[in-house]
């Protein structure tokens, strides 16, 4: 018996229901990582902290309320790179001039490439007087910032940089002079001064390194701590199976050293506590889709922004989780982007559940016509 052939226009019917569901899935992907999200943070006063938003730079309170806040877009940015960092006048240090990246950019970015443009351009850092944006090129010295780095800002207004994607440290001084450099890190992120002495989170090394501030041996190694969770408790061929073992923050709480330790991916981070002497402590609760992206510490608390979730967890010294960090003025559009987000996702779940559904349906009806068409020939 001769099989029946495809209706053209069922087959063209169900081309078009795939290419939609796939179309509405990437669509609301795309509008999914567009959203304002927070950023990196730091506290700048002993009253004030400051945060990445989306393409803003927000300036609040310690009890939540916003004094101030400055968005790129208003140099014809869309984009937040990298850190920032403000001076003891006010005047705020941000990379401009930044471009969408290539395609090419993209990928190796996402494969974690050494980045080895050398070029000076227009892609650097600017010291801004802020909130007014009046800005100038801070050095001339550097190759263009496109890429991920850190900032930290001393008393003498000198600047730490660390070049995530370049491997290396370096010192200027408040005029943007290069004092010193020095390579051999693998994706250096945070960098801090703290009592006077170095730290940085030496990411893709997987560890917490103590270093020479001093120009004659700036960044020589002093000590280091290894860090993946439960480090001190498991051989590191097992702790590295869950794959955190990237270091991304760290604060000095107390005498303890509290890190941030993003999985594979860097998506997701937990928070460990070490002692002074690298030994692995304790492990602070967090939500399991939890993506904190920064930490900064107050008077008597720890502040974990967390870009997943839009939520600003809050910990006392001991560890004690307490009630969220509120940002009031913001409140109503931290809100509406949890439901913006929700729904997003939402409706890429709803495309995936629907996309195997059909298929499903269509995979089942096919077998059933060749069942029956099989047992009407026999």
């Amino acid at each position: 018996m001769k099989q029946k052939s495809v209706n053209p226009i069922v087959a063209a019917f169900i081309i078009l229901v795939f290419g939609g569901l796939i179309a509405l899935y990437l669509w609301a992907y795309s509008q999914y990582l567009n959203m304002d999200r927070f950023g990196l943070a730091k506290r700048i006063s002993n009253h004030q902290i400051a945060f990445q938003m989306g393409s803003r730079i927000v300036i609040s309170d310690f009890t939540g309320n916003v004094d101030s806040q400055l968005d790129v877009k208003k140099f014809n940015q869309e984009f937040f790179v990298g850190d920032f960092a403000f001076f003891s006048n006010g005047d705020i240090l941000i990379a401009l001039n930044q471009t969408k990246p290539t395609v090419s950019e993209q990928i190796a970015i996402l494969k974690r490439e050494t980045n080895e443009s050398s070029n000076h351009t227009e892609k650097a850092l600017y010291r801004c007087a802020y909130p007014l944006g009046d800005c100038k090129k801070f050095t001339t010295q550097l190759p263009n910032l496109s890429r991920s780095f850190r900032l930290f800002r001393d008393e003498d207004d000198a600047v730490y940089i660390a070049d995530t994607s370049r491997h290396s440290l370096l010192k200027l001084d408040a005029n943007g002079d290069i004092l010193a450099k020095k390579d051999g890190f693998k994706f250096p992120n945070d960098i801090k001064l703290i009592n006077a002495e170095l730290y940085v989170a030496d990411t893709n090394h997987h560890s917490l390194k103590h270093l020479s501030p001093k120009i004659p041996e700036f960044g020589s190694e002093i000590s280091k701590i290894n860090i993946s969770l439960n480090s001190k408790q498991a051989s590191q061929s097992e702790s590295n199976k869950d794959g955190y073992v990237w270091p991304i923050a760290f604060e000095l709480i107390a005498d303890e050293w509290w890190v941030m330790v993003g999985n594979d991916d860097l998506a997701h981070a937990r928070l460990a506590i070490y002692n002074r002497n690298g030994n692995f402590k304790r492990e602070l609760t967090l939500p399991m889709d939890a993506g904190p992206v920064s930490m900064l510490t107050l008077d008597d608390s720890v502040l974990l922004f967390d870009l997943q979730n839009y939520r600003i967890y809050r910990f006392d010294f001991s560890g004690k989780q307490l009630e969220d960090f509120k940002l009031i003025t913001l409140e109503e559009e931290i809100n509406s982007l949890k439901k913006q987000s929700y729904q997003l996702n939402l409706l890429q779940s709803f495309c995936v559940v629907l996309f195997i559904a059909i298929f499903l349906a269509i995979f089942v009806f096919a077998l059933v016509q060749h069942l029956r068409l099989n047992k009407i020939t026999a």
